[in-house]
């Protein structure tokens, strides 16, 4: 799959977008304007999940913390959801797994 589909959720100000495909650079324009579009709604809190996305390379890391930067500037959350493992492993080897919130990357990709 070339493509990445979404679709969200929403619930009073919170925004849940759901991604099916891999975050890489042919889909990182997409994937941003989709939540650039969300995050001008002023959600407080924006989840992503990531059940369905395979891989991430670094354009679709890149597209995540300017996210979370957007939603932290406005003192409003953003945090990931149900990482793949090799989502968790790449988060990890980045640093980033605890600035999205995701905790238990030690005991699960050691």
């Amino acid at each position: 799959m070339s493509e990445i589909e979404h679709r969200v959720e929403k619930d009073g100000d919170k925004v849940k977008i759901f991604l099916d495909g891999k975050l890489n650079m042919k889909v990182s324009s997409k994937v941003r304007k989709v939540l650039h579009h969300h995050l001008g709604e002023n959600p407080s809190e924006m989840i992503v999940d990531l059940t369905k996305v395979p891989f991430i390379d670094s354009s679709g890391v890149a597209i995540l913390i300017e996210a979370l930067r957007l939603q932290m500037k406005a003192k409003r959350s953003l945090r990931l959801e149900n990482a793949t493992e090799q989502v968790r492993y790449t988060l990890k080897i980045t640093q980033l797994s605890k600035v999205f919130g995701i905790e238990d990357l030690q005991e699960e990709t050691s």
